[in-house]
């Protein structure tokens, strides 16, 4: 028996040997042509896609991380490769054959499927009522992908370790995006570039940049964004995010016993409170004070809970930045406040977009074009403005057919946690867990609400990912219900 797996090991190790050995080649020869990003980059490729023919699985967290990190942004000619569609399509290809042809399964459809499919449709027929078509297209493609992730991965994540892992690649990634936020706040400033994100990577002989020229120190600026130009480069779209993963890195140091663990995630949250801050949104200022609140309500130990959330605000309070202090400060003088009478404008025209719009509204993506073209206020400056409010924006570009499948997403993830937990508890199984990621998710859900009524983020991942999540563990636990059934442990 050990003889086999020495064997085994040393059978390995030359394979590994090989691989490298024929990737160090082709990397060779590809540089003869190509300059050495691209060549590197299509040999990465290559080998992910080797892999994921393996372990389609470890695929899927490389495509996740391509998502958050966006190398693309950084190193624009692996916009020629397209890796992540290259790899998401190859993932479709082996879902395709592994669970249809060869395992012979059928559809599992969940009632959240059928909602975020009703989501994508009314987005698909609003296209044809919008004001400029082809930008409505990206958008419904751009979504669109986002549903592809979405089946995709409600296929693949079938353990809870699988679960684990896809939820620590994302928070390992919000912890990279939040540490170059707090080193270019240091190095750099805050400037209109890295107010709107997408300034790149400047770290010591480390120069990577998105195309975006970094400008003076602006007074008039008063946050700092992500690095990239994704959905995680504007200040207070990275503050949007924070919130969202925030609460899975508190419920697991609940979940996990190592010690070592416990001081990453101790660290990990330090680093998204810092980032928080440096992010200067008051939009996700007041979402963090209502999952706080939320989180106050939920927990069976409240008076710690409220003990330690005193004192790190009384240590925190006077090290605070003055400059986000006056910013906090200022949302209870909205009406003198520049930004705030802007958002109210563009609030109030988009909810003429829905008076004029009610069934389909101007078309997915279109609420700036309308209001540039014909809601903006008569001698106002502000052309093309996002609304501003995740609400208003499904409002006025999707109507109320849309407004009513955004809201039904969130009630579905709602009522599926309760049923979670509901379970949990009237069949007596035990799984933290499983118990803590319904409870990460709710107070995720309520970052996402409060925050959104402030922020344009009503097509980016965060819904479709605690949608995910919260189908995955559904399943999980009804696994656990049957197998529990049929060892005869229940009535």
């Amino acid at each position: 028996m050990e003889q086999v797996k020495i064997r085994r090991i040393i059978n390995n190790k030359l394979i590994l040997e090989l691989l490298i050995a024929i990737a160090a080649v082709i990397l060779a020869f590809l540089m003869v042509y190509f300059g050495f990003i691209f060549s590197l980059a299509l040999v990465i490729g290559i080998v992910s896609l080797l892999i994921i023919i393996k372990k389609p699985f470890w695929g899927f967290l490389v495509y996740v991380a391509l998502v958050y990190l966006r190398p693309v942004d950084l190193f624009p000619v692996l916009a020629q490769i397209k890796l992540q569609t290259l790899i998401l399509f190859f993932l479709l290809i082996l879902l395709f054959l592994n669970h249809f042809v060869f395992g012979r399964k059928g559809l599992e459809i969940k009632g959240l499927d059928i909602i975020i499919l009703a989501f994508l449709m009314v987005m698909f027929i609003s296209v044809f009522k919008s004001i400029w078509i082809s930008e409505s297209l990206n958008y419904f493609f751009e979504y669109f992908k986002l549903f592809v992730f979405y089946l995709l991965a409600s296929y693949i994540i079938k353990t809870e370790k699988q679960l684990k892992w896809f939820i620590l690649i994302v928070i390992f990634c919000m912890v990279f995006v939040c540490i170059i936020q707090i080193y270019t706040y240091l190095t750099i400033g805050l400037t209109r570039t890295t107010g709107i994100g997408g300034y790149g990577i400047h770290i010591g002989p480390i120069n990577l940049s998105t195309g975006r020229s970094i400008g003076p120190v602006s007074e008039s600026v008063y946050g700092v964004g992500g690095y990239s130009l994704s959905f995680l480069g504007n200040a207070s779209e990275l503050g949007l995010a924070i919130l969202i993963y925030f609460p899975f890195a508190y419920y697991f140091y609940m979940v996990f016993n190592s010690k070592v663990f416990k001081r990453a995630i101790m660290v990990i949250m330090g680093i998204f409170c810092i980032s928080l801050i440096l992010t200067g949104s008051r939009g996700a200022a007041v979402g963090a004070l209502f999952m706080v609140l939320a989180m106050f309500i939920k927990s069976k130990h409240k008076l710690r809970i409220a003990t330690i959330g005193l004192l790190i605000g009384l240590i925190a309070l006077p090290i605070l930045p003055q400059k986000y202090v006056a910013r906090i400060e200022s949302i209870s003088d909205y009406e003198v406040d520049e930004s705030a009478n802007i958002r109210i404008a563009l609030w109030k025209a988009g909810l003429k977009m829905v008076r004029d719009h009610p069934l389909l509204g101007v078309g997915v993506g279109n609420f700036s074009t309308a209001y540039g073209s014909i809601y903006r206020e008569v001698g106002s400056s502000n052309l093309w403005w996002k609304p501003h409010n995740n609400f208003i924006q499904v409002s006025s570009e999707m109507g109320l057919l849309g407004l009513i499948a955004y809201f039904s997403i969130m009630v579905f993830i709602f009522r599926e946690n309760r049923k979670i937990r509901y379970k949990l508890n009237r069949y007596g199984i035990y799984n933290e867990f499983l118990f803590q990621c319904t409870q990460a998710v709710d107070i995720s859900m309520v970052g996402y609400m409060i925050a959104g009524f402030f922020i344009t983020s009503a097509y980016y991942p965060y819904l479709i990912t605690l949608a995910l999540i919260s189908r995955a563990v559904s399943i999980f636990v009804e696994n656990e219900v049957k197998g529990s059934r049929n060892a005869g442990y229940m009535v």
